[in-house]
């Protein structure tokens, strides 16, 4: 039972923040996954993430506009009529240096370990209206990243980012 609590686990947190999936599944002595089911379930987790994401991108950002209508006639604000200005952050530039780079490859291959399945799959969402390709594309970013992963935390026999920092520094 305590197995599939930890199943479960691994799913939900590469779900949303990818990179964490795999240290996680190794992490606890006798109840660790091994590298194959690390593999699978951390995949299995990214794409249930990754479609979430994708599918309900639109209700969410539909929702959050009535939301901020509605606040705006409980303020009895008028509503703004001209576009608001972009607020332009570090990560913002980064992402947009990104996309005129790389484009959605460059997106879908950063998900999972620098951006984070939800921000990837709504910035993908908002540049590109093709879902079948979102889905594909971060597909194959989830394969190669899981591998990766799952490979170098099988490889070094460590159970923590920081164990992992050790090895790779000595």
């Amino acid at each position: 039972m305590e197995s599939f609590w930890k199943v479960i686990q691994v799913i939900f947190l590469s779900s949303f923040k990818f990179a964490a999936g795999p240290p996680f599944a190794y992490f606890g002595g006798e109840q660790a996954l091994d590298p194959g089911e690390t593999f699978f379930y951390c995949l299995l987790g990214g794409m249930l993430g990754v479609l979430l994401f994708t599918y309900l991108s639109e209700p969410i950002l539909r929702i959050e506009k009535s939301i901020l209508r509605i606040i705006r006639s409980l303020r009895k604000q008028k509503p703004e009529t001209e576009t608001p200005k972009k607020i332009f952050n570090t990560r913002n530039r980064r992402i947009v240096r990104i996309w005129t780079s790389y484009g959605l490859s460059g997106i879908a291959f950063l998900t999972p370990v620098l951006l984070s399945i939800p921000i990837g799959t709504l910035v993908a969402n908002h540049l590109v209206h093709n879902k079948r390709k979102i889905i594909t594309y971060m597909f194959v970013s989830l394969i190669f990243w899981s591998i990766v992963l799952t490979t170098v935390f099988a490889l070094l026999h460590v159970d923590s980012m920081k164990e992992l920092k050790e090895q790779v520094s000595k």
